[in-house]
């Protein structure tokens, strides 16, 4: 079985990448933004508690194509 890379996630069934980590969530929300115009899916987690908090954005590949429905 293959290893699975430590900043790799599963959120919503939707595999996702560790892309940028900053203490100010203006960067954050523009490295989502950078990544969201190459046609990516971004979620900014908060990690951390005052007067220590860590920024995460997590990138994933949009889905395509059409859902087949029952």
């Amino acid at each position: 079985m293959p290893k699975i890379p430590k900043d790799l996630i599963e959120p919503d069934q939707t595999p996702s990448r560790l892309v940028g980590r900053t203490q100010n969530i203006s960067e954050a929300e523009q490295i989502a933004q950078q990544y969201e115009m190459q046609g990516f899916s971004t979620k900014i987690v908060k990690k951390g508690q005052m007067p220590t908090v860590i920024y995460e954005v997590w990138a994933s590949k949009k889905k395509e194509g059409f859902m087949q429905m029952p």
